[in-house]
């Protein structure tokens, strides 16, 4: 039997549907649980026979879906094994320029900058366990990283409107084709690594501040944000978690998912975002504190990370690493800056 959850039966942007996949064997009493944001779900099976396909649940026994569903008292879904980030309790990291930024609040340096959130110094393990589904070989060991110091991540995935802002200045060359789905608060897209590049150099040049596109283990630090599960939404992940599965068929606006518990939206899915590892065997020799690796081919893969609009769940893991020349521009890459506190 194959199945999925959803939250209505038509998809828009203004409304999500919520969609979990999954395959159930012939006979035995079987139950299936994920982990949700809340709401109403809709439920459908379709039982496969052989090579034919039947309405219902014919040749299947039975069986159980059960919606879990999680929140904080903000409201905010978090799952099992996630901390909600910690209130403003004036901790601060001091920066070059004399001024003092919270750990999880957000500011931008001028306007039209992308908003960055303050992340806290701390450890995670990076990587995958053997036994997560979809795993790749890359994604081990296993292995500790340490960040001695606070550093700010962009709090979305930088837009167009941020990026066309390089452009006018005469930056970041052309404008990249945004594929007629629209510009302004959508992520950019169409862009190779070098013009993230430019673009980060851009914004510390105009702002004086020290920007740059994150190593993987910072951007997977982020991602996860204290979570140690496949998603940070926790053992699944559906459509009203995050824009994957190709749903809509493109990109949406930044921000209209729930954000981790960081603070830090779309990490999962919407656009793959690039960063500065190159692609390698895995992470035997790898930095512990949080600096891009120095080995691996960026000519056969640069790493991208977190996912794309029309990724499968499995893809769009924190720990899954995706990989293209540093040349390419595709509609599902973007990516998001960091900037040195």
């Amino acid at each position: 039997m194959d199945f999925y959850v959803g939250g209505g039966e038509a998809c828009s942007e203004e409304f999500t549907v919520v969609h979990k996949n999954g395959t159930a064997g012939v006979g035995g009493d079987q139950e299936f649980s994920f982990v949700s944001g809340g709401g109403r779900y809709l439920v459908r099976t379709t039982a496969i026979w052989g090579v034919g396909i039947f309405a219902g649940s014919q040749g299947m026994g039975p069986y159980t879906i059960k919606i879990v569903q999680n929140a904080t008292p903000k409201g905010k879904v978090l799952p099992p094994g996630v901390a909600a980030a910690k209130p403003r309790d004036g901790t601060a990291s001091t920066v070059s320029g004399g001024e003092t930024r919270e750990v999880g609040s957000a500011f931008a340096d001028c306007t039209g900058c992308p908003q960055m959130t303050v992340l806290p110094g701390g450890s995670f393990v990076m990587g995958s366990p053997p036994d997560e589904l979809g795993r790749d070989g890359i994604e081990g060991p296993r292995h500790q990283v340490m960040f001695a110091r606070p550093f700010a991540m962009g709090t979305y995935e930088v837009t167009f409107a941020e990026y066309d802002l390089c452009v006018a200045a005469g930056a970041c060359g052309a404008s990249p084709p945004d594929q007629g789905w629209g510009r302004d608060r959508r992520p950019v897209i169409n862009v190779n690594f070098a013009q993230a590049v430019n673009y980060a150099n851009w914004l510390s040049t105009k702002t004086g501040k020290l920007y740059f596109i994150p190593s993987e283990a910072e951007w997977e630090y982020a991602a996860r944000a204290g979570s140690d599960t496949a998603w940070n939404t926790g053992d699944a992940i559906i459509t009203d978690d995050a824009n994957i599965l190709n749903q809509f068929k493109k990109t949406v606006n930044v921000g209209g998912y729930p954000a981790n518990a960081f603070g830090l939206y779309d990490m999962h899915g919407n656009v793959w975002e690039w960063t500065l590892d190159c692609l390698d065997s895995g992470y035997v020799g790898a930095p512990t504190n949080g600096a891009a690796a120095s080995g691996g081919d960026c000519n056969v893969g640069a790493i991208h990370r977190g996912g794309g609009f029309d990724s499968e769940p499995r893809h769009a893991r924190s720990a899954v690493r995706g990989a293209a020349s540093r040349v390419v521009r595709v509609p599902s890459l973007g990516f998001r800056v960091a900037r040195a506190l």
